[in-house]
Parts: structure tokens; sequence; C-alpha cells
């Protein structure tokens, strides 16, 4: 019955909204969606079940790419608005990523010492800062997260797109 909605969906933004609803089971606090469609990103979050990120989509621009993400909190009030939700920008929206890591806070110590500014309390930012330091070197983004990457331990699953590099 699901690839037959699937189908029916026009829009980006509904196949990534039917995929957050089969992850609903798994538990989580909130959740987030980011589209590409030629003018830059878009994201919005919410807080609470996957409904109440449908409720706010009127007006939400249609796009061909997307990502989009659940969250559990393990650390960090989940309530306090957008501080702590995901998908997570750096560069001023021009990109976007969602994922994890083990070593978050030293990363972002490390960061932090360079120079770096964070917005929200996610370890996904800190992922986010990584990349864009890689890419202030002059790396496409595929090649940035790779350097990223090879500085973050343990168990991680990322999604990444970036305005300047579409799918």
């Amino acid at each position: 019955m699901w690839h037959r909605r699937i189908r029916r969906a026009t829009a980006c933004t509904n196949i990534l909204v039917e995929g957050l609803k089969r992850l609903e089971y798994r538990g989580y606090d909130s959740a987030g969606i980011a589209v590409g469609n030629g003018d830059g990103l878009h994201v919005i979050k919410a807080a609470g079940k996957i409904r109440v990120l449908e409720s706010r989509l009127d007006g939400f621009p249609n796009a061909t790419a997307g990502i989009a993400h659940t969250r559990w909190a393990t650390h960090a009030n989940p309530t306090t608005p957008t501080r702590t939700r995901t998908p997570t920008a750096a560069s001023g929206w021009r990109w976007c990523i969602t994922g994890s890591s083990r070593n978050y806070q030293v990363l972002k110590s490390a960061l932090e010492a360079e120079g770096h500014r964070f917005r929200t309390e996610t370890d996904t930012e800190v992922l986010a800062h990584l990349v864009e330091k890689h890419r202030s070197r002059g790396l496409k983004l595929e090649e940035a997260v790779r350097a990223a990457l090879a500085d973050v331990e343990g168990t991680y699953g990322i999604a990444v797109m970036c305005a300047d590099e579409p799918a």
C-alpha cells in the first residue's frame, strides 16, 4: 500500500514525510525536512509527532531533492525551539546535514577554538561545521564529507545536501 501512495506523491516533500511516518515506531521528539529547488535550501522543523511537521507544510516549496530526519534527543532539551532539531545547516543555509557522532564535544571544542560559532546544541551541527571547515579548503562536498568523517568516532549515519552542488 505504501508504494501506491508514493507513486501518487508529486513533490519530494510528500515522499520525505511518508518516509518519516514509517520511522515513527522508533520514537523521536522532533523532525525536520530540508529541500532544494534551485533557489537555495528550504528547511522546516517541528517538535512532536510527524503530523505536527506535516501541518506546517502549507506553502512549503516543491522540490526535486531533499533530506529528512527524526531526532531522539540524547542531550539538550528537545523542546528548545530550533536549537536541538535537525537537519542542521552551515554557511547560511547553503547546505544541510543530519546525523550524529560520539566524540562531538571534543570536535566542537576544537572548532570553537578555530573560530566556529554554533547556533544549536546538536551534535549534528558539529558535523556541519567539520564539513564546512574542509569545504573552506576548496574541497568539493563529497571530498569534504569524507575528510570530516575521518575525525568522527562512533556509529553514525548522515545525509547531506548542498545548494551549490545539487543532486
